[in-house]
């Protein structure tokens, strides 16, 4: 929809080699739904959105910044979602439903962003991989690092990790910010950590 600068990736179950999204390209939404993003080669992120109100629903991202061979690489991962105001989205109405993540660096980056709700997420190792994710699985990051900027009044809801190269779930600074109903399975950091936290 051009004129509402609304986007949909719909994947009706496609795998899609090497995709990228870039933060430079910002339509007003972007829905992404039904598909698979897959790399071996992509050192980045998967979906680097910004001032853009991104959902996803049914999404499987996997390999971008990390797998066997690939540990070392930092550029990016599976998802980093910054600066998006969301009104009204909970449990019946999330803004990111039934995504799994694995063989990447980072997880799901939430990022100076307001009542984003994600539920039903899991992080996972891949068959014969050291981790699942290299770095942070699932957090709420803020740009500055303090506790002035970061997210407010958001969720991750019945969300799984399973070994986590650092914290399965992590917060930096932000205010009323939510994990709950959250499980991890190993971690080579702490299970749950935060730094300059309202």
């Amino acid at each position: 929809d051009a004129a509402q600068h609304n986007l949909k990736i719909l994947g009706a179950g496609f795998t899609w080699t090497d995709f990228q999204w870039s933060s430079g390209t910002r339509p007003q939404t972007l829905h992404i739904e039904n598909i698979t993003f897959f790399t071996n080669t992509v050192n980045g992120y998967c979906i680097y959105s910004r001032d853009t109100q991104l959902t996803m629903k049914d999404v499987t991202i996997d390999g971008y910044s990390g797998g066997e061979g690939r540990w070392e690489e930092s550029g990016g991962g599976a998802l980093r979602l910054r600066a998006a105001t969301y009104m009204g989205h909970n449990a019946a109405t999330p803004t990111i439903n039934n995504v799994t993540v694995k063989n990447c660096c980072r997880g799901l980056r939430i990022q100076d962003t307001t009542g984003a709700y994600i539920i039903n997420c899991n992080i996972v190792k891949a068959t014969g991989a050291s981790y699942s994710v290299s770095d942070n699985a699932i957090y709420f990051a803020a740009g500055t690092y303090t506790s002035d900027t970061g997210c407010q009044d958001c969720v991750f809801d019945n969300c799984t990790v399973e070994d986590a190269g650092q914290c399965a779930f992590h917060n930096i600074g932000g205010d009323n910010n939510t994990f709950k109903n959250c499980t991890m399975n190993g971690s080579n950091g702490a299970a749950m950590s935060c730094f300059n936290s309202n």
